[in-house]
């Protein structure tokens, strides 16, 4: 305990640190040390505290309020938490906000019936939609930078640059890494690439099998792509027969509404996700 207070208090105060003890290899420590701590509702957010450097957390489901500040005042600095609350009326809302954590997106779930309907067709006269399991996609290591930089450049209103605690450059790789991943073998199951006709990637589905759901966990159209039925086509492409769909979506992205609705998709839940950072004092 005191050598972690130790590392804290230099980490706060920014003192001069001996040469072979540089920030980063201190952060690391922290974060392996961290890994031990008995916290009540907090679990480690493995891929968020490797694209951001430091330890970051994450509580879902039911949790006691109580509960979730006996775990924040165990956290180090810097640090990150993140939750979401079902609904948009928890009393609990307003408790957190007392401890610190501030509302970023209101999140809406949809879902879409289980149907006999097969994917639809896989070009246009504009683009073509590949399909890529993830075993077949592993390792491709130029297609995995031009997808990850897509999605850096097309998804800038995510809850990370929604959170003004969070630099724009950081959110933006927080979306390449995570669609990165997937090339990686480390999330999703299956992707549904749009290719323009000469060649360009244009949009991405990166997409979870849960039973007998399939999630859409990531998509993104390149900005000049929008508005031109791509990622209609993308969608359409994963639609398998007997399987359900679910997608999550902010409350304020309209046109998503308006497309999921026209594909059959019904709002099913709400939640209020929100982001906590310790703060040096």
């Amino acid at each position: 305990m005191g050598s972690e207070m130790c590392i804290r208090d230099r980490t706060r105060h920014n003192v001069p640190l001996r040469h072979e003890q540089t920030e980063k290899n201190i952060l690391m420590r922290m974060t392996s040390k961290l890994k031990s701590i008995d916290l009540a509702t907090a679990l480690s957010d493995e891929f968020l505290t490797n694209v951001f450097g430091y330890p970051c957390w994450k509580t879902q489901g039911h949790f006691n309020v109580e509960l979730v500040r006996s775990d924040l005042m165990a956290m180090p600095f810097p640090s990150f938490v993140w939750l979401k609350v079902e609904g948009k009326k928890d009393p609990s809302i307003a408790q957190l906000k007392k401890m610190g954590f501030e509302t970023i997106s209101e999140e809406v779930t949809y879902e879409r019936p289980a149907s006999k309907e097969k994917a639809a067709k896989s070009s246009s006269d504009e683009f073509d939609i590949i399909s890529l399991s993830a075993k077949k996609a592993a390792g491709d290591t130029a297609l995995s930078k031009v997808v990850g930089d897509l999605s850096a450049n097309a998804m800038t209103n995510s809850r990370f640059h929604q959170d003004p605690s969070i630099p724009p450059e950081l959110a933006a790789d927080v979306k390449r890494r995570w669609v990165m991943n997937f090339f990686a073998s480390k999330r999703g199951q299956k992707m549904i690439i749009a290719r323009a006709k000469d060649g360009t990637v244009i949009g991405c589905n990166q997409i979870l099998y849960d039973g007998t759901t399939r999630v859409i966990d990531l998509i993104c159209t390149s900005e000049e792509w929008r508005r031109k039925g791509v990622a209609r086509a993308m969608i359409e492409a994963m639609f398998e027969p007997n399987k359900e769909t679910r997608v999550g979506s902010q409350s304020t992205n309209k046109a998503a509404d308006k497309l999921y609705h026209g594909l059959g998709f019904k709002p099913v839940s709400t939640s209020i996700c929100m982001h906590w950072h310790a703060k040096d004092i």
